[in-house]
């Protein structure tokens, strides 16, 4: 849970690398912050949908 600063046009290179990485270490859960950009965040949820939870503003997590 957290910003994977992947938002604005010098970043976005990064959100394949970032994605890929992600992909090894398979994740439960992803919930991606608002500085990891639309792109970043739509990349992450169509490459692991069963981990990706839309994360926002007043959401509660239970664990």
């Amino acid at each position: 849970m957290g910003g994977f600063h992947l938002a604005g046009k010098e970043y976005e290179p990064r959100i394949s690398q970032t994605v890929e990485k992600l992909k090894r270490i398979n994740p439960n859960l992803l919930m991606p912050s608002h500085c990891t950009g639309w792109k970043g965040i739509y990349a992450i949820a169509e490459a692991m949908p069963h981990a990706f939870v839309w994360n926002s503003v007043g959401n509660l997590y239970e664990f």
